[in-house]
């Protein structure tokens, strides 16, 4: 993307408009990376699973903080999942759509052709030295339920041979679960007898196994783990009285996943949840059991480790200190200066935005951080423009 496409991008949403200008852009974020780095990826890449909530008010910086992890990750040969769930979604109202999110949205490290599940096995398929031994960790890992084992070795099998494109089509859509097409597996059997059994579906009573199946994959198939990231920043949880029974179920499975890693039931993966600042609050009326779990019993001390953590507490400067603003701006302005911007004009916007992070410091308002950036990027368009 170019530097002006970029800029625009930016005064429009207020957002970059990927992981990698986000972890350019990040401001404050040093010793938030750095423990990610260390601590959470080193960890995951041994077997580990871990879990982290962080919240705060809408545009406070909670998508581009998930995006800069998210870049970070892929740099070190993680797959990541980063699923962007929109108002009218909720992504653990049932675990099948909370599979289904998960495996559409998988990402390889590296350059990649396209996301899901297909496109991180053929990643790994790809590399001649590793599809060995990948074949033998599938076969006789234990910890992948058997029907869904039985897919992925059918789909890996298939990639070794072109003319059966029809049923790696097949096998491909039970993978993803795809609810607009119907499989008949009876109907593969009688096509393809060589098929190994069971062959698996999702459904309720599997879709928990099929998940932590599914969040092990990577870590199983030789890369360094995945990292799955669900951003419910601009979704509201507080849904009219006909919902109430939804809300409560997505609570209800967000609560199991948070005791399944707990009690080392996931490896090799790490699930990060930027939400609503109420969200604990709406926990705790709706669903106390899940509160409980993950709410600090002295939330006024710092601990940028905690479960639950605010979006502050990772950033320093905050953006409650002019400091942070201009650090903001100096990323918008070398962005314009590469887009065509002349240096004398950079340095008297630079001086405009001083003040304007001055004011954004002590605005309370929601959203400050995001208005900032997009006025910033738009003032440097217009500087461009002129």
């Amino acid at each position: 993307m170019e530097p002006y496409e970029i800029l625009a991008r930016l005064a429009e949403h207020g957002v970059p408009p990927d992981g990698d200008l986000a972890l350019r852009m990040s401001v404050g974020l040093d010793d938030t990376l750095q423990r990610f780095k260390d601590e959470t990826l080193y960890f995951i890449s041994g077997g580990g699973a871990e879990l982290k909530f962080c919240y705060g008010p809408y545009g406070r910086g909670k998508t581009h903080l998930l995006k800069s992890l998210q870049a970070l990750a892929r740099s070190l040969g993680f797959v990541t999942a980063y699923i962007d769930c929109r108002a009218e979604q909720s992504p653990f109202s049932s675990l099948e759509e909370t599979y289904r999110m998960i495996v559409a949205c998988m990402e390889p490290p590296g350059e990649t052709d396209g996301l899901g599940i297909d496109a991180v096995i053929r990643a790994r398929i790809n590399c001649k030295d590793d599809q060995d031994s990948v074949m033998k960790r599938l076969h006789s890992e234990h910890k992948l339920e058997l029907g869904f084992k039985n897919l992925l070795l059918s789909y890996v099998e298939t990639m070794y041979r072109d003319e059966e494109v029809d049923l790696r089509n097949s096998i491909k859509t039970l993978l993803l679960a795809n609810s607009a097409y119907r499989i008949n597996i009876s109907s593969l059997y009688q096509r393809y007898p060589q098929l190994p059994g069971p062959l698996g579906k999702l459904s309720k009573r599997n879709a928990n196994l099929w998940i932590r199946s599914l969040a092990s994959l990577p870590f199983i198939m030789n890369y360094q783990g995945l990292v799955i990231f669900f951003d419910e920043t601009e979704k509201s949880h507080h849904m009219t009285s006909f919902r109430l029974r939804k809300q409560h179920q997505h609570l209800v499975n967000i609560r199991n996943l948070v005791d399944h890693v707990a009690v080392g039931n996931f490896c090799g993966c790490a699930f990060f949840f930027a939400v609503v600042e109420d969200f604990i609050q709406i926990a705790s009326s709706s669903l106390g059991a899940l509160a409980q779990r993950i709410e600090r019993l002295h939330p006024d001390r710092r601990n940028p480790r905690a479960v639950w953590t605010s979006l502050d507490e990772l950033t320093s400067p905050d953006p409650d200190h002019p400091e942070f603003y201009e650090q903001l701006g100096e990323r918008v302005i070398d962005i314009a200066l590469s887009a065509g911007m002349t240096s004398y004009r950079g340095s008297l916007l630079k001086n405009e935005i001083l003040e304007k992070g001055r004011l954004a410091s002590q605005d309370v308002s929601i959203g400050a951080v995001r208005e900032f950036v997009k006025f910033a990027a738009s003032r440097a368009a217009e500087e461009i423009d002129t």
